[in-house]
C-alpha cells in the first residue's frame, strides 16, 4: 500500500493537484481568522436618517405659545431636548406632566378642561379626532396610543373657567415609537498611546429614545482571537444615572442595570479613564438599547 502510495505521488499532475489543495486551504483558513477580525466590527446600527418628526414637534409645539395664556401651562423650565415631539408607545397610555394646582381649581372653581386625542399630518393638519371628553378630573387626562407605529399625534388640553371662558390650551406632540434604532459609537482616533484617554462619541439619529450601559468591555486581538482585557478602568466622567422617569425621559427606554438615556438627536462625548496597555489592536463594546431590546456595538483602535 505504502508503495502504491508513493508511485501515485510521483506523477506531476497529483502533486501539482495537493499543491494547489494545500495552497487554497491556507487562504481559506487566513481569509476566516481575517473576517473573525473584521466583519464582527458593526459600530452602528441603521443609519442617519431626515425625519419629519423634529419639524412637526415645533409646529405642534409652537401653537400652545401662540394661543396660551401661560397662566396654567408653563413649559419654560423644560430642559433643551424637551421642547421637541414626546415618544410613546402603542398600546400603552400617554400620562401627560400637569401641574397640581389645575385639579384644585377645576374641584373649587368649577374649572373643566377639554381632552383631545387627533391622529395628524407631519405639518399637523388634516386631524382625525381618536379621543375627545369635557371633564373635571385629571383622572381623564390619560389616553391609549393606537396602532400603527410611527403615527403622529396632537394631545390637546383646553381649559375653561365656570363661566365657560378661555384660559388656557396646550398641545402635545407625540409619535408612536418607530420599531427601528439608529445609533453608532466611535472611537474618536485610530491610535492612541499606551497612558492616553481613549475618547468615543456616541450617537443616537433618532427618532427614539434609548440608552446605553455604562459598562464597557475591552479586547486585545492575540493569536487570531480577541481576549478581554481586565485592566480597564472606570468611566473618566460619569454622567448622572437615577434620574426619575418623565415623559420627556421615558422609562420604557432604560436598560436594566446602570443605564444612562442616549435622546434622539443627540452626540454625546465619553471618555474613558484606564491603566497603560501594551501596544497591539483592541476593540471596545457597549451595550445598548431599551428594556425590551438590546444590542452590542464596538469599535476597534491600536496602541502604539
Amino acid at each position: 500500500m505504502k508503495e502504491l502510495i508513493i508511485e501515485v505521488l510521483k506523477k506531476p499532475w497529483i502533486r501539482i493537484l495537493l499543491v494547489f489543495i494545500l495552497v487554497f486551504g491556507l487562504v481559506e483558513v487566513v481569509t476566516d481568522l481575517t473576517k473573525s477580525k473584521t466583519e464582527s466590527m458593526h459600530n452602528s446600527v441603521g443609519g442617519y436618517s431626515v425625519t419629519s418628526i423634529q419639524t412637526f414637534g415645533g409646529v405642534v409645539d409652537a401653537g400652545s405659545y401662540r394661543r396660551g395664556t401661560g397662566k396654567i401651562f408653563s413649559r419654560s423650565t423644560r430642559s433643551p431636548y424637551e421642547t421637541g415631539p414626546i415618544e410613546v408607545i402603542p398600546g400603552e397610555e400617554y400620562v401627560p406632566e400637569i401641574p397640581g394646582f389645575l385639579q384644585r381649581i377645576m374641584t373649587k372653581e368649577g374649572y373643566t378642561t377639554e381632552v383631545t386625542l387627533e391622529k395628524v399630518n407631519k405639518s399637523a393638519e388634516n386631524p382625525i379626532v381618536l379621543y375627545s371628553k369635557k371633564t373635571s378630573d385629571m383622572k381623564d387626562f390619560k389616553v391609549k396610543i393606537p396602532p400603527p407605529h410611527g403615527a403622529l399625534y396632537r394631545y390637546t388640553l383646553t381649559v375653561r373657567d365656570g363661566d365657560g371662558k378661555f384660559r388656557d390650551i396646550r398641545y402635545d406632540p407625540l409619535y408612536a415609537s418607530l420599531k427601528d434604532f439608529n445609533v453608532a459609537m466611535n472611537v474618536e482616533k485610530n491610535k492612541y498611546h499606551p497612558e492616553e484617554l481613549l475618547t468615543m462619541t456616541l450617537t443616537n439619529w433618532g427618532p427614539n429614545h434609548l440608552s446605553y450601559l455604562n459598562e464597557w468591555k475591552i479586547y486585545r486581538f492575540v493569536g487570531w482571537k480577541w481576549v478581554k482585557v481586565d485592566t480597564w478602568g472606570p468611566p473618566e466622567n460619569v454622567a448622572p444615572v437615577g434620574r426619575e422617569p418623565t415623559v420627556y425621559y421615558p422609562e420604557h427606554a432604560l436598560l436594566k442595570g446602570r443605564s444612562i438615556m442616549l435622546e434622539p438627536w443627540i452626540t454625546k462625548a465619553v471618555k474613558l479613564k484606564r491603566v497603560p496597555l501594551v501596544p497591539g489592536t483592541y476593540k471596545i463594546t457597549g451595550t445598548f438599547g431599551t428594556s425590551t431590546e438590546q444590542f452590542t456595538l464596538e469599535d476597534s483602535f491600536i496602541v502604539d
